[in-house]
């Protein structure tokens, strides 16, 4: 599959010069550019809400923050160019002149191979990295109750939980003491954040099973946070079911790709 054009995603803190940079490396191998509304205007361009987007390709300029804003919104797939202070996701920095000159070309000429990561949701709200459930105020406990296919697991106190995918593993759930998986296992991870008397301790299980967190009704209010980026109340007494969602997060990969870079 070729390429005669590509989506770009840029993250408005990046340095226009850079954006510049990619932009004239682009169009100087006479690939069209469809552009997202924001990402345009810094250009003078016209632009188009990134849900409203028809590229198959979407080149994402930033730091895994924008990665995850960007997978949120589309179904595209997705090339990751590091310009921000982390880049995990990314296989190349914008700073690499002859790396991106040649990540563009064999992009162009279809020279990549997809590579597809789970995603995790509450109903039609999903996450790339993992779904948190925390206190909303500081240096309060929340009193939680885990099911897991209707089966209870645990009641404990903790600052909170998450459930991380495969490759949210190796960020906010490591950080918290969770096991690093591999991108291509069928799991998902329990992560209690600072459990009381240390339990539960953090739990695998199949991606196929819904997890249940549920406040109990003398708990504090708390926030599910979904990558860091859309949050939403939960109250005492409320809960919430994590499943595999239906949709993926795709990625391109060069052949100088990595599957557990990220």
């Amino acid at each position: 599959m070729e390429f005669s054009s590509f989506g770009l995603i840029s993250n408005p803190k990046v340095d226009l010069k850079l954006l510049l940079k990619l932009v004239s490396v682009i169009e100087s191998k006479n690939i069209s550019l469809e552009m997202e509304k924001n990402t345009a205007g810094v250009l003078s361009r016209k632009g188009k809400e990134i849900e409203e987007m028809e590229s198959e390709l979407l080149l994402v300029l930033g730091g895994d923050g924008t990665v995850l804003w960007t997978a949120m919104r589309t179904s595209a797939i997705l090339f990751p160019i590091n310009a921000g202070r982390l880049g995990h996701f990314s296989e190349i920095s914008i700073g690499d002149t002859k790396k991106l000159e040649k990540a563009i070309t064999l992009l162009s000429n279809g020279e990549f191979y997809v590579d597809e990561r789970e995603r995790i949701s509450i109903n039609t709200t999903d996450a790339l990295n993992e779904i948190l459930i925390c206190t909303s105020k500081p240096a309060k406990l929340l009193d939680i109750s885990l099911y897991i296919d209707s089966r209870k697991i645990e009641d404990f106190r903790a600052d909170g939980v998450m459930v991380a995918t495969p490759t949210g593993s190796t960020a906010y759930s490591l950080s918290c003491g969770g096991p690093v998986i591999y991108p291509s296992c069928k799991v998902n991870v329990i992560t209690p954040l600072n459990p009381l008397w240390m339990r539960p301790r953090p739990i695998v299980v199949p991606n196929s099973s819904t997890i249940e967190i549920k406040l109990k009704k003398t708990s504090k209010e708390a926030l599910v946070v979904f990558d860091g980026i859309l949050s939403k109340p939960l109250n005492p007494g409320e809960s919430v079911e994590i499943k595999k969602s239906k949709r993926k997060t795709r990625f391109a990969r060069l052949k100088w790709g990595n599957d557990v870079q990220a």
